[in-house]
């Protein structure tokens, strides 16, 4: 009994492993060998928003919205969402600010925090509810990503598919030190995002949706219910007949 338990628990270790391996071995696959040609100014790119809920100063925050900031991508608005009116943000939402008066920035306060959803999903839902009617694209992205010049349009270049309701990219953990709890979280991390790719899952930190999606009142709801506002969501686009687009180079 104890040889058979043995056998079958290294059977399924080396099946996990090969499933693993393949995971890993598609995605790897879809990785461009050149960053993406831009042609911002070629084409017509629909209306966009991008929308980052705030609360508290990440060390990385103001490098996330100079990010954001410097989008090659003309047709956009970046829409803040702060926690209250005294959030430690704020220094970072004015730096940002001042030193890219070109953009259009709209900041708000938190005012509906709902009990049965995380204060993030409260958030976005406030910031949908306010979005201008010809946004054609809803972009969300985390404090703590810093986005290279072309994220927005190869965020939004999955949409010229019209089965496509939303796009995202890939959780990526790159660790300054080799310790061992890092080590582990990069080992870790690297296998969840040869998984979401495989199994399609949605991650938050970079991903867009139609806005007709985001204004959907199914939406709205599951967001108003749930802990998590992105994995939760995927079957809402299903239930549209559309789908997840993820874009590997968007591993962030």
């Amino acid at each position: 009994m104890l040889v058979a338990a043995v056998v079958l628990t290294g059977l399924v270790i080396l099946a996990s492993w090969g499933q693993m391996a393949w995971y890993s071995l598609r995605i790897a696959s879809w990785y461009p060998l050149q960053e993406p040609v831009s042609d911002a100014v070629s084409r017509r790119w629909p209306k966009a928003a991008v929308l980052l809920p705030l609360r508290g100063a990440d060390p990385l925050l103001i490098e996330c919205l100079r990010g954001i900031c410097r989008q090659d991508y003309a047709n956009f608005e970046l829409r803040l969402v702060l926690d209250d009116v005294n959030d430690e943000a704020w220094n970072a939402v004015r730096q940002a600010i001042a030193e890219f008066p070109q953009v259009a920035v709209h900041t708000e306060v938190l005012t509906e925090r709902l009990e049965t959803c995380s204060l993030k999903s409260s958030a976005l839902l406030q910031a949908v509810r306010g979005l201008p009617t010809d946004v054609e694209i809803v972009a969300v992205i985390d404090a703590d990503v810093i986005a290279p010049v072309w994220w927005l349009r190869e965020l939004v270049q999955p949409f010229d598919d019209p089965q496509v309701g939303m796009s995202g990219g890939l959780r990526w953990f790159l660790p300054e030190e080799s310790n061992c709890g890092s080590t582990i979280r990069r080992i870790w991390g690297a296998a969840a995002s040869a998984q979401m790719y495989s199994l399609n899952i949605p991650w938050g930190g970079t991903l867009a949706y139609r806005a007709e999606l985001v204004r959907d009142p199914a939406l709205q709801k599951r967001w108003a219910e749930t802990f998590v506002e992105d994995v939760s969501i995927a079957d809402c686009c299903a239930a549209r007949g559309q789908r997840l687009q993820l874009v590997p180079r968007l591993s962030m």
